[in-house]
């Protein structure tokens, strides 16, 4: 089924990758009314003629800005308004990335940069947006003509809003920020007939991806499932699925588009491992029930299989490693808890030691 995106487009940082290309897939998909925001004119003059050598119809209204303004943001919208008369998709996609440092030496005019480009930025312009939208009348957007709406909002996040990586404790915080006012609009406003979703796309080649950001992450970018880093045209193909008729049910979501790297940290986390190199290992201190061990064991077995080996291609002495170190582990635990026991029996404390008995009962059982 083909998407019918006929209607009037608002993409903040569209002189961009990433809202470059989703401007030309809006165009693709039906849409002949683009107004494109960036602060530089420049780029903004490569998306119009970007646009224009695919369809000369479409008419992009180009809009230089600085969106941490909130009157500029204001003016951009009338802007819009007055030219296209409505704003049926907004797509707040502008940001910008950070250093790798970590919080404490990091500048608080480091902080205010990235938050009030990535967090602000998108908040005024969700505010003016949705300000617009609820005057709209509705629209139909199903081919049945059942279901109508009055607009749909688009926030690009990050993986980093799910999680955080070292040093980039700013930019963490905008994405995670970001996740939780869509989902906060997408409850307010699902009864208006307006849908406010958010992309999250992973590590793209864009000019955001910092050249020193770019080598810290080339042992990570080995393992996404996928191998590579995303295209700035499959990010903008998600956007334009959400921003769809075929997305009319969907409302609140976070959609991750990151070749899976989510779903790997998720599955890992959830197991107790995590990832060092090209092998898996399992952390003990992660098995432990803290709500009663006071204390951690430094304990941490190594497990020698590739990552993202299918079940076909691990030879039967790698999978044995696994049971091994398994039961290294659940050995050195009986025989730490033994040795334990035998102190605390040598004191006469008959309490610590079937405390100390069940401990090890049900570390025995997590340990697989």
């Amino acid at each position: 089924m083909s998407l019918d995106l006929s209607g009037v487009v608002f993409i903040t940082g569209a002189g961009g990758a990433v809202g470059r290309a989703t401007a030309l897939r809006f165009a693709h998909h039906g849409a002949k009314k683009i107004a494109g925001l960036d602060i530089n004119p420049t780029a903004l003059d490569g998306t119009a003629s970007a646009l224009n050598a695919v369809n000369p119809d479409v008419e992009f209204l180009a809009i230089t800005a600085d969106l941490t303004s909130e009157e500029a943001v204001a003016s951009a919208i009338e802007t819009v308004v007055s030219k296209f008369g409505a704003i049926h998709y907004a797509i707040n996609n502008a940001g910008v990335g950070q250093l790798l440092l970590p919080t404490g030496e990091t500048e608080t005019k480091d902080f205010d940069r990235v938050m009030s480009i990535n967090f602000k930025g998108v908040w005024v312009c969700e505010k003016y947006e949705l300000e617009q939208m609820i005057k709209q009348e509705p629209r139909t957007i199903s081919s049945s003509g059942s279901i109508s709406e009055r607009g749909a909002i688009i926030n690009v996040s990050s993986v980093l809003g799910y999680m955080a990586m070292p040093n980039l404790g700013i930019y963490n915080s905008s994405k995670h920020a970001i996740l939780g006012l869509m989902r906060s609009d997408a409850l307010d406003y699902a009864r208006k007939g307006i849908r406010v979703n958010a992309v999250c796309p992973g590590f793209i080649d864009t000019p955001l991806l910092l050249e020193e950001t770019r080598k810290a992450l080339r042992t990570t970018i080995d393992r996404i499932p996928q191998g590579r880093l995303a295209l700035p045209e499959e990010v903008a193909d998600s956007i334009c699925f959400l921003a769809s008729g075929l997305a009319s049910h969907v409302t609140g979501v976070a959609l991750p588009v990151d070749g899976g790297f989510t779903a790997v940290r998720h599955c890992m986390a959830a197991n107790g491992y995590f990832m060092k190199g090209n092998t898996l290992e399992l952390n003990a201190i992660t098995l432990m029930p803290t709500r009663v061990l006071p204390f951690n064991l430094p304990l941490e077995e190594h497990i020698e299989l590739p990552i993202y080996a299918p079940a076909s291609e691990v030879e039967q002495g790698e999978s044995s490693n696994v049971v091994v170190s398994c039961s290294k582990f659940r050995i050195t635990i009986i025989l730490i808890m033994c040795f334990l026991s035998v102190f605390v029996v040598a004191f006469d404390n008959i309490i610590v030691v079937i405390v100390i008995l069940i401990i090890t009962l049900e570390l025995y059982s997590l340990s697989g």
